[in-house]
């Protein structure tokens, strides 16, 4: 029986990619605060089938005053709308200070349009039992027509015709820190007190796809009464730059409810 040796080459044939490996973008987060620091960092990608292998590899330093004994560091993909996937190593050992060291070298699968990749300082335990850990994740530079973060996004109201409650305002902020802040103002233009309304976001990207998030706001609200909602959103790393406020649903103290019949959003330019 004859034995076949598949080099590295033939064996990415097989997959459906390319052996030829390709350096991807990279970039070392500044974290002025940290104990440790990054000092090197490096990916490879494979172009597969149905995506990308990649061998990523950093290395850091003990820059604080204490031994470290396990470091966490980041390796955050970016793919070309901005959308983030970390993966992370792992290292343990006694690090002292000042030394430099250098993360074991892992792979994985990663989507095929990813371009960036940025490694940060995640976390580190020391000696002395202390523990650092990091609250803030990179986040990738908004592409052109996105909103910085915090800021408000161009916003566009959905009234339905016949709506008892008109919208008067909708503000949302872009993306900071995975969070979206709303800021809402809606007038019960109906003869009947109102105790709850549901109003959808339609948040779109450059590219025009849309993600939809919500908020209700309950109370009891008479005829004429204005309707307030102000409201923290847990969002994803897209770089949103627009949102639609669309009227979904009002419901009346005494039991009863009117619905919008389910507007789309209006096409992006």
């Amino acid at each position: 029986m004859k034995r076949v040796l598949l080099t590295t080459a033939m064996l990415f044939a097989l997959l459906g990619g390319s052996a030829g490996a390709r350096s991807l973008d990279t970039e070392i987060m500044t974290q002025p605060d940290a104990p440790v620091k990054i000092v090197g960092c490096s990916a490879e990608t494979f172009a597969l089938r149905n995506g990308q292998n990649f061998t990523v590899q950093g290395s850091f330093e003990d820059v604080g005053p204490r031994t470290a004994t396990a470091v966490r560091m980041g390796f955050a993909f970016f793919d070309v709308l901005g959308e983030r996937h970390v993966y992370n190593g792992l290292s343990s050992g006694t690090f002292s200070p000042g030394a430099r060291i250098d993360v074991k070298p892992f792979g994985g699968q990663v989507g095929a349009e990813m371009r960036k990749l940025v490694c940060f300082a995640v976390q580190a335990a020391f000696s002395d039992g202390t523990v650092w850990k990091t609250n803030r994740y990179p986040t990738a530079a908004p592409p052109p027509g996105a909103a910085a973060e915090g800021s408000p996004l161009a916003s566009e109201i959905v009234q339905p015709g016949g709506a008892p409650v008109r919208f008067e305002s909708c503000s949302v902020t872009a993306p900071k820190d995975t969070f979206m802040s709303t800021n809402l103002l809606l007038t019960n233009v109906s003869a009947k007190p109102v105790r709850r309304v549901d109003v959808d976001f339609a948040m779109a990207d450059a590219s025009g796809n849309t993600r939809t998030y919500y908020e209700w706001m309950t109370g009891s609200y008479g005829p004429g009464r204005a309707i307030t909602g102000n409201a923290t959103l847990r969002a994803s790393d897209v770089a949103f730059t627009k949102v639609t406020c669309i009227l979904r649903r009002v419901d009346f103290v005494d039991g009863t409810s009117w619905s919008a019949s389910a507007p789309s959003p209006p096409p992006q330019p």
